[in-house]
């Protein structure tokens, strides 16, 4: 009877290992910026020329693009990444993303810079073949690989 206790006992024991996070876990996502989601439309996104941004960089880390962004007007604005599903079946997969600015208060004519985080999640589909080319609004492309 003592032996299936200690059996027991040593079961439970070792199966609670590892199931809480450790310090190096919870630094590591307490250090990761956080990403906003991708708005997803129905049909064509609106035209490009005179929203006042001007993409400087983009790069993707973690499953998510990573804008740098200049643009005229009050620093209190929203930007939105919208998709509308469309993809290109090409090798690899293509697809367009645009960047919308929201003005959220009064008119300004402030030059402002900043990063943006978009997660890219909702783009990995098997369908792609693991990897698909973003361009945002009409820009360079970059591979997204998952």
């Amino acid at each position: 009877m003592n032996k299936i206790i200690i059996v027991l006992l040593a079961l439970t024991i070792c199966s609670c290992k590892g199931n809480e996070p450790t310090v190096k876990d919870q630094k590591a996502a307490t250090s990761t910026p956080s990403c906003s989601p991708i708005k997803v439309i129905e049909g064509a996104y609106p035209s490009v020329k005179g929203n006042g941004m001007t993409i400087n960089s983009q790069k993707i880390e973690n499953n998510c693009l990573v804008l740098n962004v200049s643009y005229h007007g009050c620093k209190d604005i929203t930007f939105n990444l919208l998709w509308n599903k469309m993809v290109k079946k090409s090798m690899p997969a293509q697809t367009s993303l645009y960047l919308e600015k929201i003005e959220t208060t009064g008119h300004c004519h402030e030059d402002n810079q900043t990063e943006l985080r978009f997660d890219l999640n909702a783009l990995n589909s098997k369908t792609y073949g693991g990897k698909i080319s973003l361009d945002v609004n009409g820009g360079e492309g970059i591979l997204f690989e998952f």
